[in-house]
C-alpha cells in the first residue's frame, strides 16, 4: 500500500487529476513487470512498465515516464543518503580495523 501511495503522490506532482484507484491497479502490474529477471538492475524495465500500465489505464506516456524517472531519482537519492550515513557510522570501526591490521 505504501508503494501505491508513493507512486500516486509522485504522479500528482505532474498531474493533479490522477485518480488513486487507477494507480492502485497500475502499481500491481508495474511491480509484477519490474520483478521479471530480464535486465540488470531493472534498468529500462521500470520505465517500460510505467509507460505500459499508465497507457492501459488512460494516462499519457509522458506522465508515466516522468513518474518513473522521479521514482528512479528518489531511489538514487535514498541510496546516496544511506551510503553517507553508513560511512559516518562506521568511520571509527573502519579506522580501528585498519590500525589493527597494520599493527
Amino acid at each position: 500500500m505504501i508503494a501505491v501511495v508513493n507512486v500516486w503522490i509522485s504522479a500528482l506532482a505532474f498531474d493533479s487529476t490522477v485518480i488513486f484507484n487507477k494507480i492502485l491497479n497500475a502499481v500491481a502490474i508495474i511491480l509484477l513487470i519490474m520483478n521479471l529477471p530480464v535486465s540488470i538492475g531493472g534498468l529500462g524495465l521500470m520505465e517500460f512498465s510505467y509507460a505500459f500500465t499508465f497507457e492501459l489505464i488512460g494516462y499519457s506516456v509522458a506522465l508515466a515516464l516522468s513518474v518513473a524517472l522521479l521514482m528512479r531519482l528518489k531511489t538514487i537519492v535514498d541510496a546516496i543518503i544511506g551510503a553517507v550515513i553508513h560511512l559516518l557510522l562506521n568511520r571509527g570501526k573502519l579506522l580501528s580495523g585498519l590500525k589493527n591490521e597494520l599493527s
